[in-house]
């Protein structure tokens, strides 16, 4: 069964698995910025759908090989598919192993890594943002670090499951791992009711599938796929920016857009986690 593309079922099921109700995920209808300034802010991360393409392939080929890895050399060391349980302590990912379930691991990709955003006073950090512009450079943002923001429920589902999976080293093995809790079935299929849409047959390939981005603890944005080794950094949010800022959506939606138009490809969608309106 495959997830929709549609807020009401994202928030069934990020609640059920731990998120606080003082977030909310809303639809994008559009990209254009006058649309964009009556969406809910700041925008955490995204959830987007797309439909399946060899330009879509290549596009995340080009970002899960891109140079600036070599910019995180110091930080992660080993092959990105391949951290030890010290590293993923940073950067959250699990290999999807439940079949059509790329929109939930979108969604346990977001919520494992949330962090409030920075709040850049310091001039010095300032000058070490301009230095990074554009790159996955690691300037440390200490004020993500001593937040008491809590996205997610002490003792739900998801931090229960994520005490677990940040002890595994491989990203395969963090998704064997949730296939083997019970209650994650339950409200992945009880998510699923809040749809509309009509499930494909058995066996049928959805022909679309859902990716996110989302920044870390240190400010860099991650696109993030559910297969293996599906992660690579865009750059880094400056100060002032979400996920839904310009330069932001340049470095990662809008150029995944552009391919998506180019191609003639249809059934685009996208969700945006933002402060929950009527908690």
């Amino acid at each position: 069964m495959t997830i929709e593309c549609n807020p009401s079922v994202f928030n069934s099921l990020a609640y059920s698995l731990g998120l606080s109700n003082k977030y909310a995920f809303y639809d994008i209808l559009s990209f254009d910025s006058e649309i964009l300034s009556l969406t809910r802010r700041p925008s955490y991360a995204l959830v987007f759908l797309y439909p399946h393409s060899k330009g879509c392939e290549e596009l995340f080929e080009s970002i899960f090989s891109s140079p600036s890895k070599s910019a995180l050399s110091q930080s992660f060391p080993d092959d990105d598919r391949n951290h030890t349980a010290e590293e993923n302590r940073g950067v959250f990912k699990l290999t999807q192993t439940i079949r059509n379930s790329c929109g939930m691991t979108a969604l346990i990709h977001i919520l494992s890594n949330l962090a409030p955003f920075p709040e850049q006073n310091d001039t010095k950090a300032q000058t070490d943002e301009k230095k990074t512009e554009g790159t996955c450079g690691s300037t440390r943002d200490k004020s993500r670090d001593n937040s008491d923001e809590n996205f997610i429920l002490p003792s739900s589902l998801l931090e229960m499951y994520l005490d677990k999976a940040r002890l595994l080293s491989t990203d395969r093995a963090r998704g064997d791992l949730l296939q083997t809790i019970s209650d994650v079935e339950i409200v992945y299929d009880a998510a699923l009711n809040h749809g509309t849409s009509t499930q494909p047959e058995l066996g049928v390939d959805p022909a679309h599938s859902f990716i996110c981005f989302v920044p870390d603890q240190e400010g860099r944005v991650w696109v993030m796929t559910a297969g293996e080794g599906g992660k690579g950094c865009i750059g880094r949010l400056e100060s002032g920016e979400d996920m839904l800022s310009e330069r932001v959506l340049d470095l990662g939606v809008r150029r995944l857009l552009n391919v998506v138009m180019k191609e003639g490809k249809m059934g685009v969608g996208c969700l945006t986690l933002g402060p929950n309106s009527t908690p």
